[in-house]
């Protein structure tokens, strides 16, 4: 008789077929088990490259300011133009990377 069975209709491999959605099932469950886990690990080490960058940030601040400081100070007591020119130039350039952070 071949694939058609009388009545006109097809004869679905129902055998294949559950296989199939069983298999397709399984893989499904497997990628939902998966995809969250390691889209947590990706969420965990951005945190953790995120937190190391905001305490490099802190420090280089920090150092900024102190500088900052210290050539205020220095500018104050300086009497030498040439001296004070290169004190200023050193301090807009310090003032201006803390103004980046």
């Amino acid at each position: 008789m071949g694939p058609r069975e009388e009545g006109g209709m097809f004869n679905l491999p129902t055998d294949n077929l559950y296989k199939f959605v069983a298999i397709f099932e399984l893989i499904i469950a497997l990628f939902s088990i998966y995809y969250p886990f390691q889209k947590y690990h990706e969420l965990r080490l951005l945190l953790i490259e995120n937190e190391g960058e905001s305490e490099l940030f802190k420090f280089h601040e920090s150092y900024l300011e102190g500088r900052t400081k210290f050539i205020e100070g220095r500018l104050e007591t300086e009497n030498d133009t040439e001296k004070r020119q290169l004190l200023g130039d050193d301090l807009y350039k310090s003032k201006t990377e803390l103004f980046k952070i």
